[in-house]
């Protein structure tokens, strides 16, 4: 797996929004003809002060590319607690800490991989997992199953959960995930008192015709924080967290994480590496 060189990532950060900003991470990225589109969480405070604002610290906000690594933020958010709104369509229960949907349809039936909170599957505490339900609708959703526990991924100890939303290969579905573990000996690590968390980026593959299915997973993470940007004076230390993946016809796959939950980032790998990869070959 190949980070861009120092020079190139974050490919976007709090400096290149043009309003109030402090941490800017965990973006979804797509590509519509031809162009990048990317939404991305911001935070907004200050990031020398290392606070953030008291109430509505967060909105959703949008930037596009031509060659997805120079990124262009809106003149604005596109969401805003305090003074803009969607539609629900639909709120799930259970509760989800986090959820992503396969992109097309399989079987009639969309598809999302989630994780639901601890009290739904683990008595009220960690380990987290990684489950999958579907949906004729997107507003019911049911057929779910438990499809990675924590204990079964060698580099988590905490949690694990959905990342970045799956890509179609003729291999099947590849798709990341995130793993954090807790190491005590971990300081503070972050702008809280404590932080002794680390997330990792893994990946898997899942089979097309049936994706409750495994059919290969890295024994090791495919991304872990080691650069600066990812270990170093952010809101919390030591995190990647993919939020966007996308593969190109030439086979590139771009994969777009938040780093240090402070900025974004891009990392670059071929999908047929990432499929041995997940195959072990």
């Amino acid at each position: 797996m190949g980070r861009l060189p120092w020079i190139f990532n974050p490919v976007l950060d709090a400096a290149r929004v043009p309003y109030s900003a402090a941490l800017v991470f965990n973006a979804g990225v797509a590509k519509l003809g031809g162009r990048y589109v990317m939404v991305f969480r911001n935070d907004y405070g200050s990031l020398e002060k290392q606070t953030l604002e008291p109430s509505h610290t967060t909105d959703l906000s949008i930037a596009f590319s031509d060659d997805g690594i120079h990124w262009t933020a809106g003149p604005k958010p596109v969401f805003k607690l305090r003074d803009e709104s969607f539609e629900i369509l639909s709120l799930s229960t259970p509760d989800l800490r986090n959820m992503v949907l396969f992109p097309e349809r399989i079987h009639g039936n969309y598809v999302r991989l989630e994780r639901p909170f601890t009290v739904y599957s683990r008595g009220g505490r960690d380990p987290f997992d990684a489950w999958i339900s579907e949906s004729p609708d997107l507003i019911y959703w049911g057929r779910s199953e438990l499809l990675l526990a924590v204990e079964q991924v060698p580099f988590a100890n905490d949690k694990i959960g959905p990342a970045a939303p799956p890509v179609k290969t003729d291999m099947g579905w590849l798709t990341t995930f995130h793993a954090v573990d807790i190491d005590p000996a971990r300081g503070k690590n972050s702008w809280e008192p404590s932080w002794k968390k680390r997330y990792t980026a893994g990946i898997m593959l899942l089979d097309l015709d049936n994706p409750k299915k495994i059919l290969g997973m890295s024994a090791s993470p495919l991304l872990a924080p080691e650069a600066p940007y990812e270990m170093e004076g952010g809101f919390r230390n030591d995190v990647i967290f993919p939020g966007g993946m996308v593969l190109e016809k030439d086979g590139e796959v771009e994969i777009y994480y938040g780093a240090a939950d402070t900025v974004v980032c891009l990392a670059t790998a071929h999908v047929d590496d990432l499929i041995k990869l997940c195959l072990g070959e």
